[in-house]
């Protein structure tokens, strides 16, 4: 039973750091004020105090067990020495390449032209919504 227990310690550990990783990479990818990172911050705080005390509510009745708390302690461990550092990594190598691509297209279109002839187009919502008739009315 606290094999188990101590095994599910570890898988939650290492699993709630990879959603944070996620939060991480989100945050990577988006660039947020510093309110909007603070409450992310905080739901993931809420949802991982909630997850924890589910899981030992579940298992024990909520009494606390140290070799629970060593448990996610090395789930988190592992996933920072294992898995953390070549996600991140890699993520930020495929935002880069992806960012220079984007703004390589930005670049091209906009000497075409293309970027403010659309802004022209688009920007009164009339335009927008105009619809050309090209047999006649009916």
């Amino acid at each position: 039973m606290e094999t188990t227990f101590l095994l599910s310690s570890v898988k939650y550990g290492f699993m709630l750091s990879l959603l944070y990783d996620c939060l991480r990479i989100f945050r990577m990818l988006i660039t947020h004020k510093k309110l909007w990172v603070s409450l992310e911050d905080l739901g993931f705080w809420i949802y991982t105090a909630l997850r924890v005390f589910w899981m030992m509510q579940d298992t024990y009745n909520g009494s606390l067990r140290w070799f629970s708390i060593l448990g996610g302690l090395a789930g988190v461990l592992l996933y920072c020495k294992l898995v953390s550092p070549f996600l991140l990594h890699w993520v930020g190598r495929l935002q880069y390449r992806w960012g220079r691509r984007l703004k390589r297209i930005r670049k091209w279109a906009g000497s075409l032209g293309i970027v403010t002839w659309a802004k022209k187009k688009l920007t009164h919502p009339s335009k927008v919504l105009k619809i050309k008739s090209t047999e006649g009315d009916m």
